[in-house]
């Protein structure tokens, strides 16, 4: 029987049996994971979990019991990796179910030692979500906090790596993550791991009574990945009246840190920057919501857009408020309205990269097209990045079509890159592309 044929059944039965629990069902041991996954061709899914952090609780509680996540997880291997002991003894584990804590600490333990990397302090980041092939190596993996239509486009992503051939749906409210990393798990200098709630007590009492950040900078950046509203507090304390405020470079290197690797609810200690006399200070805000994506700084992003004079940060919201809005019918009319306007340039081209996340609209779409046929040559290239930037594989053909009937040389080369990423390959093989087409001079 065909992986397609397998995956359409095994979905069927999960329908049925989600109805009443959507809850993934987790294999007892690594090695039996990857046993079944190598006799079935499937792919396996790695969820590395921790106790006592917003991100990873919400995870364990809530996202791993959706009923989309239960069913496309029927049509993989899964395995959870947590080195905490919930007191379930031999019974099924009260966190995650189906397997006993001791077999899902076995299954760290031999994670640890196969695919993941440990950070500077020796401990590996979670929440952190890797899907590998049957021979163990990774197709994609995305650390910190991850969500549902996150999860979703990863699974479907994932699946459809393995076996071309599969005809899995891609769910309508899935997008791709903005800190996903194609063949590759997070390592080094940015495997920084969040805090715990214990850890994240004792490093504010550090910060408040010393020197603040400068008190202890890795206890402040362990702080910027923890999903905790003490933590987004501090933070935006720190950076608009603590020293750091008052310190240039270092508060530009910490609004990219945030933007690169704290979980979206970070965007709160953005928002108060986008009000800075600096206009350097502003765009460097801008791009970190637009990395971070949270749905909720949709009104800051707007009103900066609203009072902003500068066109370099003004096209930096605009690509914030692409993101921040995906799906949002009222930023995809804002984005549109902007598109078609000759008065902006800079912000016309963030408008047409900003769409790229808007592609499934029919307007949207229209205007893509239109751009891809007939615009100049900057934007027929902010369109490919946009579609690229998004990760819109569904619209593969669209930017085969131009690439084919293109006479640029220049353009050619970018579509190409942009098709390489809807193929499976990094973002930053487009870096240069943005600094030379978008006019970035902050990095993403």
């Amino acid at each position: 029987m065909s992986f397609a044929c397998q995956s359409a059944r095994v979905l069927a039965l999960v329908s049925f049996a989600a109805i009443a629990h959507a809850d993934i069902t987790w294999e007892v041991t690594f090695e039996a994971a990857m046993a079944r996954a190598a006799a079935e061709n499937r792919v396996v899914f790695l969820a590395v979990n921790m106790d006592g952090e917003r991100a990873n609780d919400v995870l364990a509680e809530d996202t791993y019991g959706e009923k989309s996540i239960g069913l496309l997880a029927g049509s993989t291997v899964n395995i959870v990796a947590s080195q905490f002991d919930h007191g379930s003894g031999r019974k099924p584990c009260s966190r995650f179910g189906s397997i006993t804590c001791e077999q899902h600490r076995r299954v760290e333990a031999d994670a640890r030692k196969t695919v993941l990397k440990a950070g500077a302090d020796g401990r590996v980041v979670a929440p952190q979500h890797l899907f590998l092939t049957p021979k163990g190596d990774v197709i994609l993996s995305v650390p910190y906090a991850i969500g549902r239509g996150e999860l979703e486009w990863c699974f479907v992503t994932a699946i459809r790596k393995l076996v071309p051939e599969s005809t899995i749906a891609m769910p309508s409210g899935a997008r791709a993550p903005g800190r996903l990393i194609m063949e590759g798990v997070v390592s080094g200098e940015a495997a920084i791991r969040p805090l715990d709630e214990a850890e994240l007590e004792a490093v504010l009492r550090e910060l408040k009574r010393g020197f603040g950040a400068l008190s202890s900078q890795t206890g402040f950046h362990r702080l910027l990945v923890t999903d905790d509203p003490d933590a987004v507090k501090y933070a935006r304390t720190e950076l608009t009246t603590g020293y750091y405020a008052q310190m240039a470079e270092t508060l530009k290197l910490t609004v990219r840190r945030i933007g690169s690797s704290s979980p979206p609810a970070f965007w709160e200690a953005m928002a108060p920057l986008l009000e800075s006399k600096s206009e350097d200070v502003r765009s460097e805000a801008a791009v970190a919501l637009e990395q971070l994506a949270a749905k909720d700084s949709l009104r800051a992003i707007k009103g900066a857009l609203a009072r902003e004079k500068s066109a370099l940060v003004r096209k930096n919201l605009v690509r914030a408020l692409g993101t921040a809005g995906a799906g949002n019918a009222g930023v995809r009319k804002r984005l549109l309205k902007i598109a078609r306007s000759p008065k902006e340039p800079l912000a016309r081209t963030s408008a047409l990269i900003g769409l790229g996340a808007h592609a499934g609209d029919r307007s949207a779409l229209e205007v893509l097209e239109a751009a891809l046929e007939s615009g100049s040559a900057e934007e027929r290239q902010a369109v490919a990045l946009g579609l690229a930037f998004a990760r819109r594989v569904e619209r593969r053909e669209m930017l085969v079509a131009a690439a084919g009937r293109e006479q640029d040389a220049e353009v050619k080369a970018v579509l190409a890159r942009a098709l390489s990423v809807l193929d499976g390959k990094n973002l930053d093989v487009l870096a240069a592309d943005f600094r030379d087409v978008a006019h970035d001079r902050i990095p993403r």
